[in-house]
């Protein structure tokens, strides 16, 4: 099985006007456009958005939160291929959750590749995972470039109250948490195993297999 090389390395974001790690040329020449936003006219929006989803091997660790003693907890690696995909940040995002679920840009042209200014995701919209090596309590700015998880097992957190079922579908909860879908929910992936959401950090991240960004609905 053969890994590609990350354009920027996992955990970190790409801040614009930084050459892309292995490629030739001078800062300038990569820039994104003058709002920011990526558009398909700029060398650096699309050397990234043209890249398909990076398949790589899961075995950094993320550490959890320390907003409370309870709150405290470490994600480990899967040691399981996973596929990661480059997206930009349509605003100033906070990784509040392990696996915080974020929504696209509806726009023509960016939806998987810019995401929301509302980013954390709706009910039952179509969504991905912030990849787990970004650490709780990280911040990603305005424009800058991350990884969310394309395909394969990560951590999400359930919704206070919300009860995912191993091989159960999930779906977006709402404020960016998993949830069990319903019908005409689009869904994000498959739980590995039971877990309920109790609003605390060290008891609701559950096992999950991403299964892409898809339109596709729970068959209710």
């Amino acid at each position: 099985m053969s890994y590609r090389t990350l354009p920027f390395p996992r955990g970190q974001s790409l801040t614009n006007g930084v050459t892309l790690i292995g490629h030739s040329g001078t800062k300038s020449s990569r820039l994104p456009s003058s709002t920011g936003i990526y558009d398909e006219a700029t060398p650096f929006g699309r050397d990234l958005a043209s890249k398909r989803p990076i398949q790589v091997l899961d075995e950094q660790l993320s550490n959890g939160g320390t907003t409370g003693a309870d709150d405290t907890i470490l994600v480990p690696g899967t040691m399981q291929p996973i596929k990661l995909r480059a997206v930009q940040a349509g605003a100033d995002i906070t990784v509040s959750k392990h696996g915080l679920l974020v929504q696209f840009d509806t726009t023509a042209g960016r939806f998987g590749v810019v995401t929301a200014e509302t980013y954390a995701a709706a009910d039952g919209v179509a969504c991905l995972p912030i990849d787990g090596a970004y650490p709780i309590g990280t911040s990603i700015s305005k424009y800058d470039w991350f990884y969310v998880v394309d395909e394969g097992i990560c951590y999400v957190s359930v919704a206070n109250g919300a009860t995912v079922t191993a091989s159960g579908a999930v779906a977006s909860g709402a404020n960016g948490l998993a949830a069990p879908a319903t019908a005409g929910e689009a869904v994000v992936g498959i739980s590995q195993e039971e877990v309920t959401g109790n609003g605390t950090a060290s008891h609701d991240v559950a096992r999950m297999y991403v299964t892409g960004l898809r339109m596709s609905d729970a068959s209710g």
